[in-house]
């Protein structure tokens, strides 16, 4: 069996798939045709009327050609759109791992700046340990060195004091001397003397 006749074939347009989404019925073709004139027109595809369409007999002023030229470009155009709609489906696919991957990122040198921030501070708190601990044998430090002068002075002045009194003893013990010395002088003298009187009377 050969091609339907145009009208035969407009016929079928209303008995396939959902009533709801059919867009042309047989008492309304005309005005469906009309909108997608215009509508192509609009698009910068062929006009699907011969003339402008405003003749009695629709038929004769109706370009078949122009429309199966104009599904034709409707079609590529609807792939050339899908094939972009999918590029930038593809493309946001991209962008979402690159973000996913970003936050991660983010998140790891987030997790290693805390880690961080918690070693600095741990160091921080070590470091003033010390520097208490520094500071706690410095001032013992200074204790025992302000005990060792003052044990240094005190060692100093008995040690002068000593001094002063071993040199007032040789003083003294050098004018005991000297005393002692007077004495067995003047007893000597003494002694003479009398060996002088006795050895005088004797004569």
């Amino acid at each position: 069996r050969g091609p339907l006749p145009l009208n035969d074939s407009l016929e079928l347009l209303g008995g396939f798939g959902d009533t709801g989404n059919i867009f042309c019925w047989r008492d309304d073709l005309d005005r469906c045709i009309s909108y997608l004139n215009k509508e192509l027109r609009a698009l910068g595809l062929p006009a699907l009327y011969k003339d402008d369409g405003s003749g009695a007999d629709t038929e004769r002023g109706f370009n078949l050609l122009a429309l199966v030229n104009g599904t034709c470009g409707l079609l590529n155009l609807y792939q050339s759109v899908s094939t972009k709609l999918g590029n930038m489906e593809a493309e946001e696919i991209r962008w979402s791992g690159e973000l996913d991957s970003l936050r991660a990122r983010q998140a790891k040198l987030k997790d290693q700046v805390e880690m961080c921030e918690r070693e600095i501070a741990a160091v921080q708190a070590k470091e003033q340990q010390l520097q208490s601990k520094n500071q706690q044998l410095n001032d013992l430090l200074k204790g025992e060195k302000d005990e060792i002068t003052a044990l240094l002075d005190t060692l100093a002045s008995r040690t002068a004091q000593h001094l002063h009194e071993m040199k007032r003893k040789e003083q003294e013990l050098s004018r005991l001397k000297e005393k002692m010395s007077q004495l067995v002088t003047e007893k000597k003298d003494r002694r003479g003397s009398v060996w002088r009187e006795r050895e005088g009377h004797v004569g």
